[in-house]
């Protein structure tokens, strides 16, 4: 699909139409007219135009000719959207949870620096983001002056890191320097043809049999003996066989599992319990609690209108699925921790239950870092000195942080705060 911007009538659409053709590729333009600086200004303007693209993608998925499938991760569309084209599919989409898309490609985008993406990885919406800036942007540069909801990500990009955004960045490129058949060919179908991303979160409560249930345990537990048995002191305290299925009996939603759609196996998980209050204390200040004492009388349930600490005990992604050279934040880790706040946003709206404390333990490098990006203070060691990481959620300073904070622990802070919770 592709949507342009204002005060055109997108002729590049035809141009994306042909190089399409050329590549067996079926293409549908929204062509929403000429739209002019002075209807720009007016928010109930905006608003119609993406009323108007949400009713434009409804008939274009259903039309059986094209073959999509929403569910089937290899036949979802891909859109291209220039300017005001990129505020209609953005917006849209944060309104829309059904609006789903394999890849993005933004250029000129007039979405603020601050865009959250991770709410749209986290909900599955898209696959892999593009976004292109061109430095001499002017009107990407100024827009977010004085049309509110806006900014220059088109000209110096998203704030947001993460290996599902990818940021391609254009020296001399103009707003609309990317529009011409040789950058269509050249720099977008390249992207368009890669693999459709197959990873894909599922939280513990909609497992459906606990036999699947059962089968993702053990899978999970596959992957700690290969990402940690090597750690000293690891069989002491390595989970039993069976002690899982029993924390599941009082709170299956302690876990979240990242399946690969492509040959549906586990590939990772994160394990988040509530607990009470006593067993999070003495977590938090290194009295001796190994994971494996850890009983279901222990745990907490979700339960509407509460307050709970979670302790965060094991983040596991199976080594075969990350890239050595891509870092901390690569695909897999990202679907995971954004699939996990997201569960966590839906608890607070859904059932008003809020999250008032974190505490973890740093096993690994990659953990210590991660409890850093989470803002999580060093407050004791546990037996055998590994640093325990804590954060009081209900701090309202945290969100004075202009830089630095994760993205969908900020988002899950602004709702607990509109929320009242």
């Amino acid at each position: 699909m592709s949507v342009h911007g204002i005060r055109t009538e997108g002729k590049w659409q035809k141009l994306l139409g042909e190089v399409a053709g050329d590549n067996r590729i079926k293409v549908r333009q929204f062509d929403y007219g000429h739209f002019g600086i002075a209807r720009l200004l007016f928010g109930p303007s905006r608003k119609k135009k993406i009323r108007q693209f949400y009713n434009y993608y409804s008939t274009v998925i259903s039309d059986k000719k094209l073959d999509i499938d929403l569910t089937d991760y290899r036949k979802r569309p891909s859109i291209v959207a220039h300017s005001l084209g990129t505020y209609i599919v953005a917006n849209c989409m944060l309104k829309h949870r059904n609006v789903k898309f394999d890849k993005i490609i933004l250029c000129g985008s007039i979405l603020p620096e601050d865009f959250d993406w991770s709410r749209l990885l986290g909900r599955d919406q898209v696959g892999l983001v593009r976004n292109e800036c061109g430095h001499k942007d002017v009107w990407a540069g100024i827009v977010g002056h004085f049309v509110a909801g806006t900014g220059k990500s088109g000209k110096s990009g998203f704030a947001f890191v993460g290996g599902s955004l990818k940021q391609e960045r254009f020296e001399l490129h103009e707003h609309s320097d990317a529009l011409y058949r040789s950058h269509i060919e050249t720099e977008w179908f390249p992207f368009l043809a890669k693999q459709p991303t197959g990873f894909q979160v599922t939280n513990g409560r909609d497992v459906e049999t606990r036999p699947e249930f059962d089968k993702m345990l053990e899978a999970g537990h596959a992957i700690d003996l290969k990402y940690y048995a090597h750690l000293p002191h690891f069989d002491e305290v390595d989970l039993p066989r069976g002690l899982s299925s029993t924390w599941i009996e009082i709170n299956p939603d302690i876990y979240t599992f990242l399946l690969d759609r492509a040959d549906d196996k586990l590939k990772g998980y994160i394990n988040a319990m509530p607990v009470d209050d006593a067993v999070f204390d003495r977590i938090k200040t290194g009295t001796e609690v190994k994971d494996n004492t850890i009983k279901a009388a222990d745990i907490v349930p979700f339960r509407s209108h509460q307050h709970l600490k979670i302790y965060l005990m094991s983040i596991g992604i199976d080594p075969g699925v990350l890239q050595g050279v891509q870092g901390l934040f690569q695909e897999p880790l990202e679907k995971l921790l954004y699939g996990f706040f997201d569960k966590l946003i839906w608890y607070a709206v859904d059932r008003k239950i809020r999250v008032t404390e974190f505490a973890a333990v740093g096993w690994t490098e990659k953990g210590k870092k991660l409890c850093s990006i989470f803002d999580m203070a060093r407050v004791a060691e546990d037996a055998y000195g590994h640093p325990i990481y804590w954060i009081d959620l209900s701090n309202p300073e945290i969100l004075l942080k202009k830089k630095g904070l994760f993205p969908a622990l900020r988002r899950l802070l602004n709702t607990y705060q509109e929320l009242g919770l």
